[in-house]
């Protein structure tokens, strides 16, 4: 009698070696999905990262040139107001 349990304790590991090792490949298979994921992740968070240095460098650079039009718009801005005093005084000193 314990044979047959020893060997059917043994057939019915034999029976449960197929469907883990069918499980075993499919983590494999699932864990290399994930790592390929991971790089692709990876390589697109680099290319974001080179893309947002170069709109901060473009940001700057935007800024830079808003200050000088703000700097030019003030002094026409500045000559207008003269120009504007100069004609209010040469027409009410007529």
């Amino acid at each position: 009698m314990n044979d047959k349990v020893v060997d059917f304790v043994f057939k019915i590991l034999a029976a449960g070696t197929v469907p883990a090792l069918l499980w075993v490949n499919s983590l494999s298979v699932q864990n290399a999905v994930l790592e390929t994921t991971v790089s692709n992740l990876s390589k697109q968070v680099s290319d974001v990262e080179v893309e947002q240095k170069r709109v901060s460098a473009v940001i700057t650079e935007n800024q830079a040139s808003l200050r000088e039009v703000h700097v030019t718009v003030k002094f026409i801005k500045d000559l207008l107001v003269e120009i504007r005093s100069d004609l209010r005084r040469d027409t009410h000193g007529n």
